[in-house]
């Protein structure tokens, strides 16, 4: 019965007021339902941003490790390059070394050949 007195005083004070509107306890008891269920929903939000933070540092520790294993592969490679270069080079000198071969075998042949013909030449020659 208090309930309803309460509600009628509400009712007077609000009519004696001018039409005042007074918060009767069925609003605030409206209010406070919302605003529970407000911080339900924030709570439940809450735990779903720290579950999605959880996500993005697993994230991050997964690109860390990426980028380190792309660092690895980049001084792989560098030192592939190198070795490459290495082996360029030592091509290059291997043909430079065929080349003076071939040369000093061609001129030694060519000593040869004409010494063969002088040594003919001289014997065959007047007698």
């Amino acid at each position: 019965m208090a309930e309803e007195t309460a509600q009628a005083i509400a009712e007077s004070v609000a009519e004696w007021q001018g039409g005042l509107n007074l918060a009767t306890r069925e609003d605030i008891q409206t209010l406070d339902t919302k605003i529970q269920s407000l911080d339900t929903r924030l709570q439940s939000l809450d735990t779903k941003v720290q579950a999605l933070d959880t996500k993005v540092q697993a994230l991050d520790t997964r690109l860390q490790a990426l980028e380190i294993k792309v660092q690895s592969l980049d001084s792989r490679v560098q030192s592939m390059d190198t070795r490459v270069q290495a082996l360029d080079t030592k091509i290059a000198e291997a043909k430079a070394d065929i080349l003076k071969w071939m040369f000093g075998a061609i001129g030694f042949q060519t000593f040869v050949i004409l010494g063969a013909l002088l040594a003919l030449a001289h014997t065959s020659g007047p007698r």
